[in-house]
């Protein structure tokens, strides 16, 4: 990895296999951007793992061929009188939306609701961009990253931490009705593609992060929080780094209260990011102790 404080890219990364030509197959170089301003924000890492998804999409070929096929069809079917460029660019823009949930549903996999919660306030979960942009609506995007989280087991979680802040994710835009048919083919289209993205992001993440493994060291770490000191470790365990994150984001909202306003709150504690930061590398250094002893 290189990472690079980049003042015109947010987060984003950049493939250097595919962008300078080079053919290397053992852990090639990717480029992280991350914002010169505000470098070490801790609760917004989660982002990163979304950018990282379309890289890995273009290395491992995520988008399966069959994919492709069915959002042919689907094209013809929710566009039948559609010219030959109108559904051309349908289908470019179904692709890409494409790219967007998966990477949405890597980040999720991987994260927990870490990545809702940072996706939620970054995005902003409000925002309504409309058609032109490459990417789905926040609050649809969201509502899919929610309805992913509860099947592998963040429910009990969630509706202990924030239950009023989830309950306002899912009524975001729902009952919207789309402005277009080019809408209309692009929610339905991906409706009917979403077990597929499933099914491809259960493939290659196999391993989620433990919704109940998490809920065991919760409540020792949370005191550590509370009392300034950086959570590394439990029963002489070293925390993962995700579960550090969602601490970090569990613990804002124990501190700032059970309200969308939280999901702005909390990542601007630059300190509290640092002392998160810090909680990071005490665990790799515990975990790198415990491997040599």
């Amino acid at each position: 990895p290189v990472v690079h404080f980049d003042n015109a890219h947010m987060y984003w990364t950049l493939d250097l296999c595919n962008a300078m030509r080079l053919k290397i197959k053992d852990k090639p170089p990717v480029v992280f951007f991350v914002p010169v301003l505000d470098p070490f924000n801790a609760l917004f890492t989660p982002l990163l793992v979304h950018e990282i998804g379309h890289t890995a999409i273009s290395q491992a070929d995520l988008q399966i061929r069959e994919m492709s096929l069915i959002a042919n069809e689907l094209s013809a079917r929710y566009l039948p009188n559609a010219e030959p460029d109108i559904l051309m660019g349908a289908r470019g823009q179904l692709k890409n939306w494409i790219d967007e949930l998966l990477c949405d549903g890597l980040a999720a996999t991987i994260c927990g609701p870490a990545y809702l919660f940072a996706a939620a306030a970054f995005l902003p979960a409000t925002a309504h961009d409309g058609l032109t942009g490459s990417h789905p609506f926040p609050n649809y995007r969201l509502r899919v990253v929610l309805t992913a989280l509860e099947s592998k087991g963040w429910s009990p979680m969630l509706a202990q931490t924030c239950p009023q802040t989830i309950d306002w994710i899912k009524n975001l835009g729902e009952d919207n009705d789309a402005s277009s048919a080019m809408e209309s083919f692009l929610r339905n289209a991906c409706m009917e593609l979403q077990p597929a993205i499933d099914s491809i992001v259960q493939r290659h993440i196999p391993e989620a992060l433990d919704a109940d493994k998490y809920e065991r060291i919760v409540p020792n770490a949370l005191d550590q929080l509370r009392i300034h000191v950086p959570p590394s470790e439990i029963d002489k365990v070293p925390l993962e780094p995700w579960q550090i994150i969602l601490l970090g984001w569990q613990y804002s909202f124990d501190l700032h209260g059970d309200a969308p306003s939280t999901l702005a709150l909390a990542p601007k504690d630059r300190d509290f990011s640092q002392m998160i930061l810090r909680a990071i590398e005490m665990s790799q250094i515990r975990r790198l102790w415990s491997e040599l002893s």
